[in-house]
């Protein structure tokens, strides 16, 4: 199976040096959203501080897959 690496941008560069054995390219789009997901969970204020955060998904070769960009923004007050 091939290996996908799932790596954070969240104003530091969190590189994935292990990776994860999956079945194909869109399973690893899959587990990046629900990678994405976790880290929410875990720090809901990580996407307050108005940059947001990024999960990069690349092959063995380093050839991106996909990016999962995840940021929030406030409603003006009074809207």
């Amino acid at each position: 199976m091939p290996r996908f690496f799932f790596h954070i941008d969240d104003h530091v560069h969190e590189i994935d040096e292990d990776g994860q054995e999956l079945v194909s390219a869109a399973e690893a789009r899959v587990q990046a959203i629900i990678f994405a997901g976790a880290l929410l969970r875990d720090d809901p204020n990580l996407i307050w501080d108005g940059e947001g955060f990024e999960v990069r998904v690349t092959d063995e070769a380093g050839k991106p897959v996909t990016t999962v960009h995840v940021s929030a923004t406030d409603a003006e007050p009074g809207s």
